[in-house]
């Protein structure tokens, strides 16, 4: 049986991996926003040397922007679980006081929604990446 420190130990540890993620979300989508802005107000009249050039900058706006809308899901999932993780732990309340019973520790298990688009925002980023790669070899 777990004492209160290692609980409360565990909860600590897993307070600050819960913020580390959303931080680390966080910079990314301020970075992808940022590019997403300088992208879309570059003027689109230059002439480019290769045809397939024109075509690669908008699937890499297009990109930028679907991996920008998938990590805002993604972050959505540290308010979704505070929800979850506070209507569970009144249930367990409500629970052990009838049942004149000890807390049980609650655990909010992600949901698959937010896993797939945290992984989708990844690897849109990671593609955008490469497509920008690939326009500004092209387009020289």
């Amino acid at each position: 049986m777990e004492s209160t420190s290692d609980l409360e130990k565990l909860l600590l540890i897993i307070d600050k991996r819960s913020n580390a993620n959303t931080d680390w979300m966080r910079h990314l989508l301020l970075l992808f926003s940022a590019i997403f802005g300088i992208l879309v107000a570059l003027p689109q009249h230059t002439p480019l040397v290769c045809r397939s050039a024109r075509y690669i900058l908008p699937v890499a706006i297009t990109t930028i922007a679907l991996g920008i809308l998938c990590g805002l899901i993604s972050a959505y999932e540290e308010v979704y679980s505070l929800k979850k993780l506070q209507k569970l732990w009144s249930e367990e309340i409500i629970r052990s006081q009838k049942e004149c019973a000890k807390c049980e520790p609650v655990v909010v298990p992600r949901a698959r929604l937010f896993v797939v688009s945290e992984t989708t925002c990844y690897v849109l980023f990671c593609l955008a990446l490469l497509l920008l790669s690939l326009y500004s070899i092209l387009a020289v």
